[in-house]
């Protein structure tokens, strides 16, 4: 199988992120259109990046250079996406971290990653301030974001002091972007390090690749900003093309994302395995809820039971089409409103999705996704209606086809 390279997907030697995913979208005439939906708020390209410019030139105004490090310690809303892509802008590198952490693995990243600022939710301000002293003496600046705060380092007066006007940093594709952390399930939170095509990688060949996002779509993230899958999901899947993303700071309980859902009506929604179980499990004895506006569900994180992705596909929609992938940019599609992304060296059994999906879903297309046998890449046909298959864990397994797919067995 061919590797596709950032450079093969066009994107130049020289390339700063938030171009990309910000200003593109206002000189390719879409700042006009909403880019973030948040509660009451509607926040248009063309306002996201002037807020993104002042961040960036607020940043620069504190000292913030190239490649250092500005964590985000931030409940979802427009302020992350403002100081994501301003730290990118001036190629300053934004940590996004887990509120769900405790001061001490706080203390450990500020240490580790030797960050001099950090912006942070008014909610989650009490674990910065319960670090010791001289465990936070890297930190220079805290900018304290909530609607409340008037404070000095409040993130509205920090960002009033930038102005609208910002140029890119002349960064490499293959400098650093940001850096999220890992869980520390096998020892200390590791940081990795994302690159400045990364996003664009991923956002074309699974974004558009396989979700087929459009300018059109509206979509809303169980997972938070800070996972990897929800910065994708949330913020740069709709900003590679246009759309608009639904943005929920609070609690993710099966009537807060069901209310959500009907009221922001988003076309592609996102959760994890044990959430639509959740969701499934959660039932209003006077209705039906109505999650017609979804086009197509996605779970990832782990693998995905057959009867919760039998039950899903049922209430999610019984006339859009479904497809499964194992992994974002290596995706084995079938022609399948439900995408489950497996997680990689998952020992377990293949299912059968088109048998699962056909079951839960009787107006399910039929038509397959054909094989190319020089890539094993998978594109739409109707000129081999038996040809298809799906990779998983590195054996190839034919699925509805009898063994015919023509990419071999």
């Amino acid at each position: 199988m061919t590797a596709i390279s950032a450079e093969m997907l066009g994107v130049p030697a020289i390339f700063n992120a938030a171009t990309h995913f910000v200003d593109r979208n206002v000189a390719e005439g879409r700042g006009s259109r909403v880019a973030i939906e948040c509660g009451d708020a509607r926040i248009t390209y063309a306002e996201v990046q002037h807020h993104v410019n002042r961040v960036g030139n607020a940043l620069r105004g504190i000292g913030v250079r190239p490649e250092d490090r500005v964590l985000l310690l931030l409940l979802d809303g427009p302020e992350f996406v403002y100081s994501f892509f301003g730290a990118i802008k001036i190629g300053a590198v934004p940590v996004p971290l887990n509120t769900l952490w405790k001061p001490a693995d706080y203390q450990y990243v500020i240490r580790d990653s030797r960050a001099g600022v950090v912006i942070v939710s008014t909610e989650l301000r009490l674990a910065i301030d319960r670090i010791p002293d001289d465990d936070r003496r890297p930190l220079q600046h805290v900018i304290e974001v909530g609607p409340g705060s008037d404070s000095p380092q409040s993130f509205a007066r920090f960002e009033s002091q930038g102005s609208i006007e910002l140029d890119a940093e002349s960064t490499s594709r293959d400098a650093p972007a940001f850096w999220l952390y890992s869980s520390g399930s096998t020892g200390a939170p590791k940081g990795c390090v994302h690159l400045q095509h990364d996003m664009v990688v991923c956002a074309e060949l699974f974004g558009n690749g396989v979700l087929g996002i459009r300018q059109s779509d509206r979509c809303f993230s169980v997972a938070k900003l800070f996972f990897a899958y929800g910065l994708g999901n949330a913020m740069y899947f709709p900003f590679a093309v246009g759309a608009t993303t639904i943005l929920w700071p609070g609690a993710v309980t099966p009537p807060i994302v069901y209310d959500v859902i009907e009221r922001s009506r988003p076309t592609l929604f996102f959760s994890v395995p044990t959430h639509y179980a959740m969701l499934l499990a959660h039932h209003d004895p006077a209705r039906e809820f109505d999650l017609s506006s979804i086009r197509c569900a996605v779970s990832a994180g782990e693998a995905l039971p057959p009867a919760v992705f039998n039950r899903s596909a049922s209430r999610c929609s019984s006339t859009c089409t479904a497809r499964s992938s194992r992994l974002a940019a290596r995706s084995r599609a079938l022609s399948l409103p439900f995408i489950a992304v497996l997680p990689k060296n998952r020992g377990r059994k293949t299912i059968d999705l088109r048998r699962l999906a056909s079951e839960a879903c009787p107006f399910l297309d039929p038509r397959p996704l054909a094989c190319d046998p020089a890539s094993q890449s998978l594109t739409p046909t109707t000129r081999d209606p038996d040809a298809c298959a799906f990779e998983d864990h590195g054996r190839r397994h034919p699925s509805a086809c009898d063994g015919r797919c023509r990419a071999g067995q």
